[in-house]
């Protein structure tokens, strides 16, 4: 075969086969839409396994960072309870549900996360407030670099703050800083809130009124606060400064030096109050009299701009601009510092005053509020003046749980009200002013003041003035600003509550709390069985007594308590005079008036149903007990509880063992996805104890 025909040969091959392959069969239109939506499913389960992945991830994260954030908190408040002075302090734990601040029984209020949520119920707001040793520093920005605030010692706040209603005056295109919230007031009281002429309520959980918003109205705006007051005692002599502060000349004038010197209402150029006592923090200060210790520097009648501040607006002292009759106040969210020590504090619970001629005991509502005024009732230098360290029969004088019931007495008309002046006094102590259902709506039920952002974040303009005093007032205002947000502990904090427990054991067989501590605070229960009861004269529905007719004790409460918790003691009828049989074992009623602290609420709701209750530890107290002779003020022998007596005995005060601390919080993310965590912190026991 010749070359041509061979290649016509295989050229006819290769076309041959082209229309073999040609020929094949194609993917129908039906095949090509089945492939992509399988290859859609594929993508939809994969896109759903990396989305869960994802989210799984996601919220590890975010159960990672609220474990982290959570274990600070307890980190913190641990070392507060491990340095927790016991020996020379005392502790109030308050219990409140979120009410209605209205009678002298509250109703619980209800309290929504937000706006949209369905399921609004009353939250716990609880207080909790003792003494701790450290190294502590004051939060405030210092003015000058050799002038900072340092104690050992602090009185330690946790409880809920309280925001102010936004006002920078009407006009919005021409902002008003000097009212109550753009200028923080050293003495406010976050009561009387006026904006644009018209009351506001701006507590816990109240409605926001018309027009006006309330920034605490949903529980997952609130945050907790850990308020922590420096006790630095009052300085003495001449105060060696720096010789320039601010261009003022503190070691060349006596004007400057005054104005730059620590006095009860300022401490390292920044404010302070005069006592951890609301009471007494309000009366005149020593610097407008004479001061009956000697070696105390004290300037008489100074003059006017007796501090670092000049034109510092009072609420209190209704004076204008006069800035000599403010009086620094812890409930401001500004200060941070108290001119006092545990020494003082001690002395102003321990030996109370007494009103002339009787042995009644002066409380914190006896100390009147106008003495914030000029001429008022009571002046710093009185309270100490009239301090009354003996008792009729010249034996030092501890305070006691109630007051003198004689005729004529201020409680006579209502024995069964006890007064309990030295537990009111460390309730006074409180930076907050408590919900008391006798006083006025207006001025009851305050906390302490934060911000989370300062009203006034930038004061400088970035101009400098000339004036060096227009220069030293921006500073200060500066810090002011800035220490709005600096007791914030747990933002978005819903709830807080604090119980105690004294490590009685519930030894009941029956009780789904058997071999477990009982805890105590506002009751509260768990699938209907009472978890928590407060601590009077039951438990739950049985007395909180062991009983002899059984094997075990029901409550082990001989192997908690001293032996002086179960005598009779000043009540002719308690637990274990109660009984029928012989040889129960009760806690005296004595203990009970001791550590509860009765209000008017207490004496007229059933127990259980009471929404505040409060409970005080202290130093020691007077054991009042029966004697055999009549006391010197009873003529007729029919009195013989009074102080005085020959049998009455000083005894330790009882202090619980455990403090529990529970809190919830929102997620930011979420502020439906509320959280919580639980935490117990031992209770340190007197000096050589366990």
């Amino acid at each position: 075969m010749s070359r041509m025909s061979r290649n016509k040969a295989e050229s006819a091959r290769v076309c041959v086969a082209g229309r073999q392959g040609s020929g094949r069969r194609a993917f129908t239109l039906a095949e090509v839409i089945v492939a992509i939506a399988i290859l859609a499913i594929i993508g939809v389960v994969m896109g759903s396994i990396f989305a869960s992945v994802g989210d799984t991830v996601t919220n590890g994260r975010q159960v990672s960072n609220l474990n982290r954030f959570a274990a600070r908190v307890e980190r913190v408040m641990r070392s507060d309870f491990e340095n927790m002075v016991r020996e020379n302090g005392f502790m109030v734990i308050r219990n409140e549900i979120s009410n209605d601040y209205s009678g002298i029984n509250p109703t619980p209020h209800a309290v929504g996360l937000t706006v949209t949520d369905p399921n609004p119920r009353p939250r716990r707001i609880d207080e909790l407030m003792f003494f701790s040793r450290g190294d502590f520093t004051s939060r405030r920005t210092p003015l000058h670099p050799d002038l900072v605030a340092r104690a050992d010692v602090a009185r330690i706040y946790y409880g809920h703050g309280q925001q102010m209603p936004e006002d920078l005056g009407a006009d919005p295109d021409a902002p008003d800083y000097t009212t109550r919230y753009a200028r923080p007031r050293l003495d406010e009281m976050m009561a009387n809130i006026m904006v644009d002429g018209s009351m506001v309520d701006s507590r816990l959980g109240r409605p926001s009124a018309l027009g006006v918003v309330n920034p605490n109205e949903f529980a997952s705006n609130w945050s907790l606060l850990r308020h922590v007051t420096l006790l630095v005692p009052r300085s003495s002599g001449v105060q060696n400064l720096p010789s320039n502060v601010f261009e003022l000349r503190p070691r060349e004038q006596d004007a400057e030096y005054y104005r730059v010197a620590d006095s009860s209402r300022q401490v390292a150029l920044g404010p302070a109050t005069q006592s951890i006592f609301k009471s007494i923090a309000v009366t005149q200060p020593y610097e407008f009299l004479a001061l009956p210790t000697s070696g105390v520097q004290v300037f008489d009648n100074p003059p006017n701009g007796f501090s670092i501040r000049l034109n510092e607006l009072s609420m209190l002292a209704g004076n204008g601009v006069d800035g000599t009759l403010v009086r620094p106040l812890p409930m401001s969210g500004v200060v941070d510092v108290a001119v006092t020590d545990l020494g003082e504090i001690r002395r102003r619970i321990v030996n109370t005053v007494y009103n002339t001629g009787s042995l009644q005991e002066l409380t914190p509502a006896q100390v009147n509020p106008a003495s914030a005024f000029v001429g008022g009732a009571y002046t710093r230098s009185d309270l100490d003046t009239q301090r009354v360290g003996f008792d009729i029969d010249g034996n030092p004088y501890v305070g006691t749980t109630q007051i003198d019931f004689q005729s004529g007495g201020i409680y006579a008309a209502d024995p069964s009200f006890v007064a309990q002046a030295q537990q009111r006094w460390m309730l006074d102590a409180l930076p907050s002013v408590p919900y008391e259902g006798s006083a006025p709506p207006q001025a009851t039920g305050q906390r302490v003041r934060y911000e989370d952002v300062p009203p006034r974040v930038y004061l400088d303009d970035g101009t400098q003035s000339n004036d060096p005093e227009v220069r030293r007032q921006a500073a200060i205002e500066q810090a002011d600003q800035e220490m709005l947000a600096s007791s914030v502990f747990v933002p978005r904090c819903t709830e807080f509550i604090v119980e105690f427990s004294f490590g009685i054991v519930d030894r009941r067989t029956t009780s789904p709390n058997y071999g477990q501590q009982i805890w105590h605070g506002l009751r509260r229960t768990a699938g209907g069985e009472i978890v928590v009861d407060g601590f009077g004269t039951e438990f739950g529905t049985e007395d909180l007594l062991d009983d002899p007719t059984t094997q075990d004790d029901l409550f082990s409460l001989a192997g908690t308590f001293p032996a002086s918790s179960f005598e009779d003691g000043n009540r002719a009828v308690n637990q274990t005079a109660s009984s029928t049989a012989a040889g129960y074992d009760g806690i005296d009623q004595e203990i009970i008036d001791l550590v509860w602290v009765r209000d008017n609420q207490s004496l007229t709701t059933p127990m259980g149903d009471e929404n505040i209750l409060q409970y005080c530890f202290g130093y020691s107290y007077r054991d009042w007990n029966l004697n055999s002779q009549a006391d010197q003020n009873d003529s007729d022998g029919t009195n013989d509880y009074l102080a005085g007596d020959d049998d009455d005995v000083e005894r330790e005060w009882p202090w619980p063992t455990m403090v529990r601390v529970t809190m919830r919080f929102v997620d930011p993310a979420d502020l439906e996805d509320e959280q919580t965590f639980q935490f117990e912190f031992r209770v340190p026991g007197l000096r050589g104890r366990l």
